[in-house]
């Protein structure tokens, strides 16, 4: 995992979101995802930023089990053919791949507020010919087993590309999350601004 290269994208992301909040949108008025290369870096964004997003979306994509990130969020991956059910200190069981998890939250970051994760879309087409639909299955998992709450969604005969239903499901879910993600102070008289960030 390429830290030094993840912490430059994140900063320039960062730089970005700090601009539309100076503009008026408030991070619970943001929407942050991408395709591939963009969903994995939203994935990077959703495990460090502090700013309580409306949601993360993330196409196509997935967090290696080596990314420094799952240990942030008390998942520990492990590969060994034929480990399963659960592991002792935490849940998990294997899954695929050779791998297996378990989840042993840090006491330390119980207070930390970049620890808690915003709700997630996370997709895949299952004869993605690129990025093995099950990597991102296997990341929908490990998000679930430190506690975000993730829309999945795997999709038959879809490849590495982007499917009229998968975008139609992923608008659905944009809606849902505006619709219930208020600011603190919302402005009277105005309409609320809103931004859906988006990379591929």
């Amino acid at each position: 995992e390429d830290v030094d290269g993840i912490m430059k994208s994140y900063e320039m992301i960062d730089d970005v979101v700090s601009g539309l909040v100076d503009e008026g949108i408030p991070p619970e008025r943001i929407v942050l995802g991408g395709f591939s290369m963009g969903g994995a870096m939203a994935l990077q964004v959703a495990c460090r930023s502090p700013r309580p997003f409306a949601g993360y979306f993330a196409m196509s994509s997935f967090m290696g089990p080596a990314s420094v990130q799952w240990r942030k969020l008390g998942v520990d991956w492990s590969q060994e053919t034929g480990a399963a059910g659960a592991s002792e200190g935490g849940e998990g069981g294997e899954w695929h791949l050779g791998w297996s998890a378990r989840h042993t939250p840090d006491p330390s970051l119980a207070q930390d507020p970049g620890s808690k994760l915003a709700p997630m879309m996370v997709c895949h087409g299952k004869d993605d010919g690129l990025i093995d639909w099950r990597w991102g299955d296997m990341t929908r998992r490990g998000l679930e087993m430190a506690g975000a709450d993730v829309a999945w969604r795997a999709y038959d005969g879809l490849d590495h590309e982007l499917g009229e239903r998968e975008i139609g499901e992923l608008a659905e879910w944009i809606e849902g999350r505006l619709a219930t993600k208020q600011p603190a102070e919302p402005k009277k008289g105005k309409d609320e601004p809103m931004a859906i960030a988006a990379a591929d």
